[in-house]
Protein backbone atom coordinates (compact mmCIF):
# COMPACT_ATOMS: atom_id res chain seq x y z
CA UNK A 1 0.00 0.00 0.00
CA UNK A 2 1.11 3.51 -0.94
CA UNK A 3 0.98 6.32 1.10
CA UNK A 4 -0.35 9.03 -1.27
CA UNK A 5 0.77 12.68 -0.70
CA UNK A 6 -3.23 13.78 -1.47
CA UNK A 7 -5.11 13.93 1.32
CA UNK A 8 -8.05 15.98 -0.20
CA UNK A 9 -8.59 18.39 3.29
CA UNK A 10 -10.49 20.59 1.56
CA UNK A 11 -13.63 18.38 1.59
CA UNK A 12 -13.81 18.92 5.42
CA UNK A 13 -15.07 21.98 4.03
CA UNK A 14 -15.91 22.24 0.36
CA UNK A 15 -16.87 20.09 -2.17
CA UNK A 16 -14.27 18.63 -4.70
CA UNK A 17 -14.09 17.40 -8.28
CA UNK A 18 -11.53 14.67 -8.11
CA UNK A 19 -10.08 13.98 -11.58
CA UNK A 20 -7.31 11.30 -12.55
CA UNK A 21 -6.30 9.07 -15.35
CA UNK A 22 -7.54 5.16 -15.00
CA UNK A 23 -5.45 3.36 -12.26
CA UNK A 24 -4.07 6.28 -10.70
CA UNK A 25 -5.76 5.25 -7.44
CA UNK A 26 -8.64 7.67 -6.88
CA UNK A 27 -11.47 4.99 -5.51
CA UNK A 28 -8.38 3.56 -3.44
CA UNK A 29 -7.84 6.73 -1.65
CA UNK A 30 -11.22 7.71 -1.64
CA UNK A 31 -12.46 4.47 0.53
CA UNK A 32 -9.04 4.85 2.47
CA UNK A 33 -9.89 8.49 3.36
CA UNK A 34 -13.35 8.52 4.14
CA UNK A 35 -14.59 4.91 5.05
CA UNK A 36 -17.71 6.24 6.74
CA UNK A 37 -18.90 8.52 3.65
CA UNK A 38 -22.00 7.21 1.87
CA UNK A 39 -20.51 5.94 -1.73
CA UNK A 40 -22.72 5.84 -4.91
CA UNK A 41 -19.78 3.74 -7.10
CA UNK A 42 -21.37 4.31 -10.82
CA UNK A 43 -19.40 1.35 -12.06
CA UNK A 44 -22.24 -0.80 -10.54
CA UNK A 45 -24.76 -1.80 -13.10
CA UNK A 46 -27.69 -1.50 -10.39
CA UNK A 47 -27.21 1.65 -9.13
CA UNK A 48 -26.10 2.84 -12.65
CA UNK A 49 -29.61 1.91 -14.01
CA UNK A 50 -31.66 3.13 -11.05
CA UNK A 51 -29.78 6.58 -11.11
CA UNK A 52 -29.67 7.00 -14.76
CA UNK A 53 -33.44 6.28 -15.00
CA UNK A 54 -34.17 8.69 -12.35
CA UNK A 55 -31.40 11.32 -11.31
CA UNK A 56 -33.91 12.67 -8.20
CA UNK A 57 -33.50 9.89 -6.74
CA UNK A 58 -30.36 10.94 -5.28
CA UNK A 59 -31.98 14.17 -3.94
CA UNK A 60 -34.71 12.06 -2.45
CA UNK A 61 -32.32 10.03 -1.01
CA UNK A 62 -30.05 12.75 0.93
CA UNK A 63 -32.56 15.28 1.72
CA UNK A 64 -32.97 14.58 5.13
CA UNK A 65 -29.13 14.19 5.52
CA UNK A 66 -27.19 15.65 8.35
CA UNK A 67 -25.35 18.68 6.49
CA UNK A 68 -21.78 17.15 7.80
CA UNK A 69 -22.24 14.02 5.58
CA UNK A 70 -19.72 13.59 3.15
CA UNK A 71 -21.30 11.95 -0.12
CA UNK A 72 -18.59 10.29 -2.92
CA UNK A 73 -19.91 9.88 -6.52
CA UNK A 74 -17.10 7.76 -8.30
CA UNK A 75 -17.80 7.85 -12.09
CA UNK A 76 -19.88 10.59 -12.14
CA UNK A 77 -19.18 11.53 -15.59
CA UNK A 78 -21.24 8.41 -16.51
CA UNK A 79 -24.79 10.35 -15.12
CA UNK A 80 -23.92 14.30 -16.02
CA UNK A 81 -27.54 14.79 -15.07
CA UNK A 82 -26.80 13.93 -11.37
CA UNK A 83 -24.81 16.99 -11.61
CA UNK A 84 -28.41 19.21 -11.33
CA UNK A 85 -29.02 17.09 -7.97
CA UNK A 86 -25.66 17.67 -6.37
CA UNK A 87 -26.14 21.76 -7.11
CA UNK A 88 -29.25 21.49 -5.34
CA UNK A 89 -28.02 19.45 -2.19
CA UNK A 90 -25.03 21.69 -1.87
CA UNK A 91 -27.15 25.22 -2.22
CA UNK A 92 -29.92 23.96 -0.24
CA UNK A 93 -29.02 21.21 2.50
CA UNK A 94 -25.01 21.83 2.86
CA UNK A 95 -24.19 18.57 1.77
CA UNK A 96 -20.27 18.24 0.87
CA UNK A 97 -19.67 15.59 -2.12
CA UNK A 98 -16.51 14.11 -3.43
CA UNK A 99 -16.97 13.79 -7.75
CA UNK A 100 -14.43 11.60 -8.89
CA UNK A 101 -13.92 10.58 -12.42
CA UNK A 102 -11.36 9.84 -15.15
CA UNK A 103 -11.97 13.24 -16.96
CA UNK A 104 -13.85 16.72 -17.09
CA UNK A 105 -14.07 16.31 -20.77
CA UNK A 106 -16.99 14.53 -21.16
CA UNK A 107 -19.11 16.27 -18.79
CA UNK A 108 -18.19 20.02 -20.80
CA UNK A 109 -18.76 18.21 -24.30
CA UNK A 110 -22.27 17.52 -23.17
CA UNK A 111 -23.19 20.71 -21.52
CA UNK A 112 -23.43 19.30 -18.23
CA UNK A 113 -23.85 21.38 -14.43
CA UNK A 114 -19.81 21.86 -13.31
CA UNK A 115 -21.32 23.31 -10.34
CA UNK A 116 -20.30 26.91 -10.74
CA UNK A 117 -17.27 27.07 -8.38
CA UNK A 118 -19.42 25.19 -5.61
CA UNK A 119 -16.80 22.14 -6.06
CA UNK A 120 -13.02 22.67 -5.94
CA UNK A 121 -11.12 20.61 -8.26
CA UNK A 122 -8.15 18.03 -7.07
CA UNK A 123 -6.27 15.77 -9.51
CA UNK A 124 -4.99 12.18 -8.68
CA UNK A 125 -1.82 11.86 -10.62
CA UNK A 126 0.42 8.87 -11.09
CA UNK A 127 2.64 7.70 -7.93
CA UNK A 128 5.80 10.11 -7.50
CA UNK A 129 9.08 9.02 -6.03
CA UNK A 130 8.18 10.39 -2.34
CA UNK A 131 5.13 7.79 -2.35
CA UNK A 132 7.42 4.52 -2.83
CA UNK A 133 9.38 3.52 -0.32
CA UNK A 134 12.62 2.41 -1.64
CA UNK A 135 12.08 4.34 -4.97
CA UNK A 136 13.66 2.68 -8.15
CA UNK A 137 14.47 5.12 -11.31
CA UNK A 138 15.08 1.56 -13.27
CA UNK A 139 11.67 0.06 -12.43
CA UNK A 140 9.56 3.55 -12.32
CA UNK A 141 11.30 3.91 -16.17
CA UNK A 142 10.11 0.21 -17.14
CA UNK A 143 6.67 0.22 -15.44
CA UNK A 144 5.39 3.07 -15.28
CA UNK A 145 4.39 4.44 -12.34
CA UNK A 146 0.70 3.60 -12.40
CA UNK A 147 0.78 1.80 -8.58
CA UNK A 148 -0.81 -1.67 -10.29
CA UNK A 149 2.26 -1.49 -13.07
CA UNK A 150 5.00 -0.12 -10.86
CA UNK A 151 5.04 -3.29 -7.95
CA UNK A 152 4.96 -6.32 -10.47
CA UNK A 153 7.80 -7.59 -12.17
CA UNK A 154 6.77 -8.54 -15.61
CA UNK A 155 3.92 -5.82 -15.96
CA UNK A 156 3.91 -5.60 -20.56
CA UNK A 157 0.87 -7.61 -19.84
CA UNK A 158 -0.50 -5.37 -17.82
CA UNK A 159 0.40 -2.21 -19.89
CA UNK A 160 -0.70 -4.01 -22.68
CA UNK A 161 -4.39 -4.45 -21.18
CA UNK A 162 -4.40 -0.69 -19.67
CA UNK A 163 -3.49 0.89 -23.61
CA UNK A 164 -6.34 -1.71 -25.26
CA UNK A 165 -6.11 -4.87 -26.83
CA UNK A 166 -7.81 -4.06 -30.00
CA UNK A 167 -5.91 -3.76 -33.30
CA UNK A 168 -8.22 -2.21 -35.12
CA UNK A 169 -11.33 -0.18 -35.31
CA UNK A 170 -13.73 1.25 -38.43
CA UNK A 171 -15.48 3.99 -36.81
CA UNK A 172 -18.08 4.15 -39.06
CA UNK A 173 -19.26 0.31 -39.98
CA UNK A 174 -20.56 -1.54 -37.36
CA UNK A 175 -20.35 -4.90 -39.14
CA UNK A 176 -15.80 -4.83 -39.59
CA UNK A 177 -14.25 -3.95 -36.13
CA UNK A 178 -17.16 -1.73 -35.02
CA UNK A 179 -15.92 0.76 -32.32
CA UNK A 180 -16.28 -0.34 -28.85
CA UNK A 181 -17.63 1.61 -25.97
CA UNK A 182 -17.97 0.77 -22.12
CA UNK A 183 -21.13 0.68 -21.45
CA UNK A 184 -22.16 3.96 -20.95
CA UNK A 185 -23.57 4.84 -24.43
CA UNK A 186 -27.22 6.86 -25.00
CA UNK A 187 -28.49 4.03 -27.85
CA UNK A 188 -27.58 0.82 -29.47
CA UNK A 189 -28.04 -0.47 -32.84
CA UNK A 190 -28.20 -3.65 -33.76
CA UNK A 191 -28.52 -5.68 -37.66
CA UNK A 192 -32.29 -7.10 -38.05
CA UNK A 193 -31.58 -10.00 -40.29
CA UNK A 194 -34.99 -10.00 -41.98
CA UNK A 195 -34.83 -6.63 -43.51
CA UNK A 196 -31.39 -6.67 -43.61
CA UNK A 197 -31.94 -2.84 -41.63
CA UNK A 198 -30.59 -1.92 -37.93
CA UNK A 199 -32.65 -1.51 -34.95
CA UNK A 200 -31.74 1.51 -32.60
CA UNK A 201 -32.50 1.36 -28.89
CA UNK A 202 -32.40 4.33 -26.39
CA UNK A 203 -31.46 3.65 -22.90
CA UNK A 204 -35.10 5.23 -21.49
CA UNK A 205 -36.74 2.64 -23.90
CA UNK A 206 -37.99 -0.23 -21.65
CA UNK A 207 -39.88 -2.29 -24.10
CA UNK A 208 -38.79 -5.08 -26.49
CA UNK A 209 -37.51 -4.10 -29.36
CA UNK A 210 -37.88 -6.49 -32.75
CA UNK A 211 -34.32 -8.06 -32.75
CA UNK A 212 -36.62 -9.84 -29.22
CA UNK A 213 -34.10 -7.91 -27.02
CA UNK A 214 -34.76 -5.24 -24.30
CA UNK A 215 -32.11 -2.16 -23.94
CA UNK A 216 -30.52 -4.21 -21.33
CA UNK A 217 -29.98 -7.45 -23.13
CA UNK A 218 -28.66 -5.39 -26.13
CA UNK A 219 -25.94 -3.74 -23.57
CA UNK A 220 -25.06 -6.91 -22.33
CA UNK A 221 -23.52 -7.79 -25.87
CA UNK A 222 -22.10 -4.34 -26.76
CA UNK A 223 -20.29 -3.27 -23.36
CA UNK A 224 -17.36 -3.58 -21.92
CA UNK A 225 -14.94 -2.83 -24.42
CA UNK A 226 -15.37 -5.54 -26.97
CA UNK A 227 -16.06 -5.43 -30.60
CA UNK A 228 -19.51 -7.21 -31.39
CA UNK A 229 -19.91 -7.03 -35.37
CA UNK A 230 -23.54 -6.35 -35.77
CA UNK A 231 -23.92 -4.18 -32.67
CA UNK A 232 -22.56 -0.99 -31.88
CA UNK A 233 -23.18 1.29 -28.55
CA UNK A 234 -23.58 5.26 -29.55
CA UNK A 235 -24.77 8.55 -29.01
CA UNK A 236 -28.66 9.68 -29.87
CA UNK A 237 -27.26 12.74 -31.71
CA UNK A 238 -24.70 10.51 -34.08
CA UNK A 239 -27.87 9.43 -35.52
CA UNK A 240 -28.40 12.01 -37.44
CA UNK A 241 -24.72 12.34 -38.62
CA UNK A 242 -24.09 11.57 -42.65
CA UNK A 243 -21.01 9.32 -40.83
CA UNK A 244 -23.35 7.00 -39.24
CA UNK A 245 -22.80 2.99 -40.38
CA UNK A 246 -21.08 5.13 -43.40
CA UNK A 247 -19.52 1.83 -44.07
CA UNK A 248 -22.77 -0.44 -44.72
CA UNK A 249 -25.02 2.55 -46.28
CA UNK A 250 -25.44 5.13 -43.87
CA UNK A 251 -28.76 6.36 -41.94
CA UNK A 252 -30.94 4.24 -44.90
CA UNK A 253 -30.46 1.31 -43.07
CA UNK A 254 -32.16 2.31 -40.11
CA UNK A 255 -35.69 0.53 -39.96
CA UNK A 256 -36.83 1.18 -36.46
CA UNK A 257 -36.43 2.79 -33.21
CA UNK A 258 -38.61 3.89 -30.81
CA UNK A 259 -40.99 7.06 -31.12
CA UNK A 260 -39.98 8.90 -28.48
CA UNK A 261 -36.19 8.46 -29.71
CA UNK A 262 -37.26 9.70 -33.67
CA UNK A 263 -39.07 12.10 -32.80
CA UNK A 264 -35.77 13.81 -30.83
CA UNK A 265 -33.38 12.87 -33.57
CA UNK A 266 -36.58 13.53 -36.50
CA UNK A 267 -35.51 17.16 -37.60
CA UNK A 268 -32.12 16.43 -38.11
CA UNK A 269 -32.27 12.91 -39.58
CA UNK A 270 -34.86 13.87 -42.17
CA UNK A 271 -32.18 16.89 -43.22
CA UNK A 272 -29.12 14.09 -43.68
CA UNK A 273 -31.66 11.83 -45.55
CA UNK A 274 -32.56 14.48 -47.57
CA UNK A 275 -29.11 15.55 -48.63
CA UNK A 276 -27.96 11.80 -49.10
CA UNK A 277 -30.49 10.46 -50.94
CA UNK A 278 -33.02 12.86 -51.61
CA UNK A 279 -35.57 11.69 -49.54
CA UNK A 280 -38.34 13.64 -47.57
CA UNK A 281 -39.50 13.07 -44.39
CA UNK A 282 -37.30 10.13 -44.22
CA UNK A 283 -38.40 9.75 -40.18
CA UNK A 284 -41.95 8.71 -41.56
CA UNK A 285 -40.33 4.91 -43.12
CA UNK A 286 -38.79 4.26 -40.22
CA UNK A 287 -41.40 1.72 -38.08
CA UNK A 288 -41.50 2.31 -34.07
CA UNK A 289 -43.31 0.52 -31.34
CA UNK A 290 -46.77 2.54 -32.52
CA UNK A 291 -46.23 1.23 -35.84
CA UNK A 292 -45.87 -2.12 -37.25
Amino acid sequence: MFVRILKMEESAHDSVFLWGARQTGKSTLLKMLFPDAKYYDLLKSDEFERLFRNPSLLREELDKADERTLVIIDEIQKIPQLLGEVHWLISNRGIRFVLCGSSARKLMRVGANLLGGRALRAVMYPLVSAEIPDFDLVRAANNGMLPRHYTVENPQRRMQAYIGSLQQVTLYSIMQDPMTSCGCFECICGIEPVSNGVVIVNREHTGMTPLGMTFSEMASMTGGGVQTPGFMGHGKQFISSKKFMKAEGGPARIVWMPEALKNLVGKKLNRSAKELYGIEDFTSMIADETVA
